[in-house]
């Protein structure tokens, strides 16, 4: 992206993160205009090792509780516990064992 908006790497990533006053107004029209010609989109696991945090939220749900499309109480929990997660920015790993 950096070489489509013809700035440094540093710079698009100031501008992305929102950095005001470390670039002119113009650049950060570079900028944009680059992330929607490429279709930019963040990479989550590539800013988690940057950031050391992932967002993410671990569900192990037991074997013993059969099988998790026919459990209606552990499906309700389920959707209940992806919704609030999803709307705070995590993500979900599931596991059964």
């Amino acid at each position: 992206m950096a070489i489509t908006a013809r700035v440094s790497v540093a710079t698009v990533s100031n501008v992305l993160n929102g950095k005001d006053g470390l670039y002119s107004p113009g650049t950060a029209d570079l900028v944009w205009a680059a992330v929607k010609c490429l279709d930019y989109r963040p990479n989550q696991v590539a800013r988690s090792l940057v950031q050391r945090h992932t967002r993410t939220l671990g569900v192990v749900v037991d074997r013993a509780h059969g099988r998790l499309t026919r459990n209606a109480y552990i499906n309700g929990l389920l959707d209940g516990f992806l919704e609030y997660a999803n709307g705070v920015g995590y993500q979900i790993k599931l596991s059964v064992c």
